[in-house]
């Protein structure tokens, strides 16, 4: 059985690596702040570094994690100090406290008028908040993600959804919107000029019911964005 008392010392320097190893196991494993302290865990530790390493607890852990991230947080703010303009990405659920968070931490960052465009995958949910977040911040740039519009494409053209209406409808009017702005006005017959698109014009937006127009769009977009 493993024996506590065999647990004296060990070089400081040695000591100090094994922390710095312990904590990077922590965070890019998501493990436990205890969980370095299971007597199995113990126990190989011993066994690798020495009985003479005293593991740290989970408060000494968290501690330092506390540490560790303010230190790579200036570091981070020292970065984007050099940074002129910043392109942000996100895929999360429509909250105001979500788009307060983000605000909060651009401003913390002291980037928010750095900021002048954010991607996402062009979902209900993402258009709401980057709605809320326009509301504060003027002049944000919205991008949708080709590769996401493509998988819906797919999808849909393929009928791998399920049959509620509710989810057909919304992948539908994103499909749909994806071929109006990425396939050539040859393909859809419509007009090239997408800077007047408004909402009346992607509600009457061509719906594609033959499954051998719908192969053919899907053909055409992924050869757009190979050419991209």
């Amino acid at each position: 059985m493993f024996n506590e008392a065999l647990i004296n010392s060990l070089p400081i320097n040695k000591s100090k690596s094994v922390d710095k190893a312990i904590l990077a196991a922590v965070v890019k494993d998501g493990r436990s702040f205890g969980d370095f302290n299971r007597l199995g865990i113990r126990q190989l530790i011993a066994t690798v570094v020495g009985t003479g390493y005293r593991i740290p607890s989970r408060f000494q852990i968290r501690r330092k994690l506390k540490y560790l991230y303010q230190v790579e947080r200036q570091k981070l703010k020292d970065l984007l100090e050099n940074v002129n303009y910043i392109s942000l990405a996100s895929g999360i659920w429509s909250n105001n406290r979500y788009a307060s968070k983000i605000l909060n931490e651009l401003s913390k960052l002291k980037t928010e008028t750095k900021s002048f465009s954010i991607t996402t995958d062009g979902t209900k949910n993402m258009c709401k908040i980057l709605k809320n977040i326009s509301g504060i911040m003027t002049g944000i740039m919205t991008v949708y993600c080709i590769a996401h519009g493509l998988h819906l494409t797919i999808c849909n053209g393929l009928r791998l959804w399920s049959n509620k209406k509710a989810d057909s409808n919304s992948v539908s009017n994103i499909t749909e919107t994806f071929l109006r702005i990425h396939e050539s006005s040859e393909e859809l017959g419509l007009s090239d000029n997408h800077d007047n698109m408004n909402k009346n014009d992607i509600d009457d937006l061509v719906t594609l019911v033959d499954e051998k127009r719908v192969m053919n769009s899907i053909t055409a977009v992924m050869e757009k964005c190979r050419k991209l």
